[in-house]
């Protein structure tokens, strides 16, 4: 049996509207786990990550004059972060 391409992600967002937010919860569910309001894990192969990503693009609004806008994060987990002290999922989500 072939080794497993799948990787382990942190996928994120902050959106304001209401409707694009639960739209995006929702897709994100297909994918993965529930770990926090906006946050998921994912174990997704690189067809799976970029259908998602592609998909998510819909409900992730464009910044306004201010540069203030919805956004959202995609991160590679490292192997074993939940057992390894010095690696939290904190240090491993993008800032907004």
């Amino acid at each position: 049996m072939p080794p497993s391409t799948r990787t382990h992600y942190l996928l994120s967002y902050d959106i304001e509207d209401d409707g694009a937010r639960q739209k995006l919860a929702t897709l994100l569910l297909d994918y993965g786990d529930r770990v926090q309001k906006s946050v998921y894990e994912a174990d997704l192969d690189d067809l799976e990550l970029r259908k998602v990503l592609q998909r998510a693009q819909r409900y992730i609004g464009e910044e306004d004059s201010r540069g203030k806008g919805d956004s959202g994060g995609v991160e590679k987990v490292v192997k074993n972060w939940r057992t390894t002290p010095e690696v939290t999922p904190r240090k491993l989500l993008r800032p907004y």
